[in-house]
């Protein structure tokens, strides 16, 4: 039995209860993450690039001056200067 099999089995989980041999199909798949990977061959690529998809807060979004401080306990305050940003204008 495979690692999955097994970690269906201890959450209770029972093939029988809906059908264990059911077929499924997947009959479509979108996504949207950073880094501009915005398909699943996108995205994959991006994983196996290694390229990063975390970066700088852009301009657009907040003014840094206004939000950011580097006490992470500063209430209504961030404390990083970088996140993972979708690509707008599509």
């Amino acid at each position: 039995m495979d690692e999955r099999n097994l970690n269906l089995q201890a959450s209770g989980f029972r093939g029988e209860e809906v059908g264990e041999s059911e077929p499924i199909a997947i009959i479509g798949v979108g996504c949207r993450f950073p880094g501009g990977a915005d398909s699943p061959d996108a995205y994959w690529n991006l994983l196996v690039s290694g390229r990063p998809a975390i970066r700088d807060v852009p301009e657009d979004r907040w003014s840094m001056d206004r939000f950011f401080n580097d006490n992470p306990d500063k209430p209504n305050k961030i404390y990083t200067r970088k996140g993972g940003f979708l690509v707008t204008g599509r």
